[in-house]
C-alpha cells in the first residue's frame, strides 16, 4: 500500500498496521486556567502554549506584561479607562477594548522575543505587569497543551 496506512500480516486473522495522520492542530489542550498575571507560577503540559489570553480592567495607561523566562513581552501603547476591559487573545493575534463600546485594539500593540505576542512554556514561567499609571484587575488566562 502507499503512503499513510501500512500493515504486517501476523498469522491468518492477525495483522498489525500503522496510520499516518496529518492534523491541523496536533495538540489536545487542558481545560483554561485563569490566575493572576504576576508571579511565578508552573505551566502544565508538554510544550508551549500560544492558547493565552489577558485581561485587564481599566484604569491603566501603558500595561506592559512580560515573560522573564522567554525573554518576550507584551505592550499596549494607550489607555484602558475606567469600566473598560482590554483583552488580548494571543493565538489569534486580536486586541479588543470593550466598555460602553467595542473598539479594536490592535493598532496599539507592541511586542518582542517571539512572533507569538506572549507564549507560555511548559513549566516554570515568571511574569511581571506594569503600567505607567492606574490600577485595575488583570488575569492571565491559558489552556495547557499536551502532545
Amino acid at each position: 500500500m502507499v503512503g499513510g496506512f501500512d500493515y504486517t500480516m501476523q498469522g491468518n486473522s492477525h495483522a498489525t498496521f500503522e496510520v499516518d495522520f496529518k492534523l491541523a492542530d496536533p495538540y489536545f489542550y487542558s481545560p483554561e486556567i485563569s490566575r493572576a498575571i504576576a508571579g511565578t507560577f508552573t505551566v502544565l503540559g508538554d510544550d508551549r502554549t500560544h492558547n493565552v489570553s489577558i485581561e485587564l480592567v481599566g484604569t491603566r495607561t501603558n500595561p506592559v506584561v512580560r515573560n522573564t523566562t522567554l525573554g518576550t513581552e507584551f505592550r499596549y501603547n494607550g489607555a484602558v479607562a475606567t469600566g473598560e476591559t482590554l483583552t488580548v487573545d494571543v493565538k489569534n493575534f486580536t486586541a479588543q477594548i470593550t466598555g460602553s463600546a467595542t473598539r479594536n485594539g490592535i493598532g496599539s500593540v507592541v511586542h518582542s522575543g517571539d512572533s507569538f505576542w506572549l507564549p507560555l512554556e511548559a513549566g516554570s514561567n515568571t511574569l511581571t505587569f506594569s503600567s505607567t499609571a492606574g490600577a485595575g484587575a488583570s488575569t492571565l488566562k491559558y489552556q495547557p497543551v499536551w502532545i
